[in-house]
């Protein structure tokens, strides 16, 4: 579950997000609870962080290859702005995902751990997203 259990109902209250302040507070805990390498993820949504390509790591155990902040953003829309989770919640055992633009696999990985014995069939036309998404683990 992570290190902050107790704060999980919390984290799920995205009416919070819309407030200025309040919402913020929200994010900057989804992702302490969410990223192992939150450094990662806070450093480059404010354009410091410098040393591509690296590895995002979740608290979950998976792992994505990046190359840049746009493979930061779509992990964050993802996985801390939750705009799949309506796609997700539809998933349960032996279901069969066609992810069509996958970018670097984000949601197939998270369609893939959704349940058991789910078949995830990704395309991507892009070469080097193509090749970052063969790499997961």
């Amino acid at each position: 579950m992570g290190p902050f259990p107790k704060l999980a109902f919390f984290l799920s209250l995205d009416y919070y997000i819309g407030t200025m302040f309040f919402g913020k507070i929200v994010l900057l805990l989804r992702t302490l609870y969410l990223y192992k390498s939150w450094p990662l993820i806070l450093s480059s949504s404010f354009g410091f962080f410098k040393k591509w390509p690296s590895i995002c790591h979740l608290r979950n155990g998976i792992k994505y290859h990046v190359k840049d902040e746009s493979d930061i953003h779509v992990i964050k829309e993802i996985w801390t702005f939750k705009q799949y989770d309506r796609f997700i919640k539809n998933i349960t055992d032996h279901s069969t995902v066609v992810d069509i633009g996958a970018h670097i696999g984000v949601f197939s990985v998270m369609a893939a751990k959704q349940a058991g014995n789910v078949r995830v069939f990704s395309f991507e036309p892009l070469p080097n997203n193509f090749r970052k998404r063969r790499h997961k683990k």
